[in-house]
């Protein structure tokens, strides 16, 4: 076997490894701060809807799971408009995209997270053309993707 055949083995046992540890045991890490207002301001909610939550108290899950599920009557509009008036920072293509994933999917952590992962994955053949158009070399854009 030659020696670049086996580093493209190596490259593609890293990308294998990489991938499978990626969706690995999703439903059982912890939320993150950040996932949780994620989750809610795709669902709909605003930070008045939200703001009982965070009085410096421990809040029971059962409690913090009814905000990650679509708000009943609200709309796409409603999400943009929570960040256009509470987060004007966040670009909306995401939250809109997360919610559409939702509303057909539902709001397990395991599945909230999937979407995100799936929209990981795309960023390798991405970083494989980046790293071919900077360096014009298979083997560092082999590198540069794994």
């Amino acid at each position: 076997m030659k020696h670049s055949s086996k580093l493209r083995l190596v490259i593609i046992g890293v990308l294998i490894l990489g991938i499978a540890f990626r969706f690995l045991n999703l439903d059982r890490k912890i939320f993150w701060h950040d996932e949780v207002y994620t989750s809610m301001r795709a669902a709909g909610y605003t930070r008045g809807d939200v703001d009982q939550l965070f009085q410096n108290q421990m809040v029971a899950a059962p409690v913090l799971q009814q905000f990650q599920q679509i708000k009943p009557g609200s709309t796409i509009a409603d999400t943009i408009r929570s960040l256009k008036t509470e987060d004007p920072q966040h670009p909306p293509l995401y939250f809109v995209m997360a919610r559409l994933w939702m509303a057909v999917f539902g709001s397990a952590i395991a599945v909230t997270r999937v979407f995100p992962v799936l929209i990981s994955l795309l960023s390798l053949p991405l970083m494989y053309k980046l790293a071919i158009e900077l360096f014009a070399s298979r083997w560092v854009a082999g590198w540069a993707m794994a």
